[in-house]
């Protein structure tokens, strides 16, 4: 027994001299901590990585780059039209846009089933017209930013373009503590 409280301690000692520990964001990144909410888990990504480069449709049909997004903080929900979470956010996210304005937060909801045209038709059929119409039809933006299959998906990311974590599942985006995390999380007034 004492040889092996002293190889435990050898190795504890050992790791812990490596540096081998959990990544922990800079002192200049605001705290993005985990947390559970209803149906949603949000997970932080430490470190804070680079949105990858990609492109998706915009409103007028034309491509946009995510690099001419960098700049400002955004929040990237990957949603479907068949998706009943998706659909059941879709409204505080067009609150959230409305509430958050000032701040310069982007809310960028990207379509994966429909063409551009139809899209810009069924959020104005709900009433969604504080969201940008935005595609990514055929998964490029998807499939470069590891979006699961399971929706909605959505993606902090801060005004240097850095991904701060993800949204697995819906919340009421524009209520009380769900607000108060993601302004700390990409550090918004």
């Amino acid at each position: 027994m004492p040889k092996f409280l002293f190889l435990a301690a050898f190795l504890i000692f050992h790791l812990s001299s490596q540096g081998h520990a959990l990544p922990t964001p800079p002192a200049d990144v605001p705290a993005c901590p985990a947390y559970h909410d209803g149906q949603g888990i949000f997970v932080p990504t430490l470190p804070p990585k680079p949105l990858p480069e990609t492109t998706f449709e915009g409103s007028s049909g034309r491509p946009v780059s995510t690099s001419q997004l960098v700049g400002r903080p955004l929040l990237i929900n990957f949603w479907t039209t068949w998706c009943p979470p998706c659909l059941t956010e879709l409204p505080s996210l067009n609150r959230l846009q409305i509430k958050a304005r000032e701040s310069g937060l982007l809310v960028l909801p990207l379509n994966r089933d429909k063409p551009t045209s139809q899209v810009k038709t069924f959020l104005a059929d709900r009433d969604l017209k504080h969201l940008i119409v935005a595609t990514d039809r055929f998964g490029k933006a998807s499939h470069t930013n590891d979006i699961p299959s399971k929706l909605p998906v959505t993606l902090f990311v801060d005004r240097q373009g850095l991904e701060r974590g993800r949204l697995l599942g819906t919340i009421a985006w524009d209520e009380g503590p769900r607000f108060d995390h993601l302004k700390r999380c990409l550090d918004l007034p």
